[in-house]
């Protein structure tokens, strides 16, 4: 897939280096150290029904060593209805506050996801107990309560 990825930059005029990390080490250089300019968000779950979940990754505050904005996304207004959206409790207004958020990253094109995760699970009928969280997904949240008949 990297290889895949970098002949279709270079397409488009983008040189790419491919360079291979341990998860730990990855993660450190971006969420820790930052000694790396940015991240290529390479896929979003869509088992998470509340958008908060990714909402902090376009908050400046999060710039910061430990922080969640990887990319280095700063946009004030962006900021301010993000704070909004956090301290709203009317799910009509918040989802308003969340379409505009919404907006803006698209229109700045804050992040590209290079694909959508879908949530698919398949299960062998001779295991039960499986649990679904309410939105999907998560059935491996609850393997200890699973049993074979």
């Amino acid at each position: 897939m990297c290889e895949l990825l970098r002949e279709q930059l270079r397409g488009v005029g983008i040189s790419a280096d491919i360079v291979t990390n341990e998860w730990n080490t990855y993660i450190g250089a971006i969420r820790d150290k930052r000694t790396v300019d940015g991240l290529f968000s390479i896929f979003h779950p869509t088992y998470i029904p509340d958008p908060e979940i990714l909402i902090l990754n376009f908050w400046s505050k999060e710039i910061k060593p430990g922080g969640r904005n990887y990319i280095f996304y700063s946009n004030p207004k962006m900021d301010r209805l993000i704070e909004q959206a956090a301290t709203t409790v009317d799910r009509a207004d918040r989802g308003k506050l969340l379409q505009d958020i919404q907006d803006i990253a698209a229109e700045d094109v804050a992040n590209i996801p290079l694909f959508v995760q879908p949530t698919v699970e398949i299960w062998n009928r001779k295991f039960k107990g499986f649990q679904s969280l309410e939105y999907g997904g998560g059935s491996l949240t609850f393997l200890e309560k699973v049993w074979q008949d």
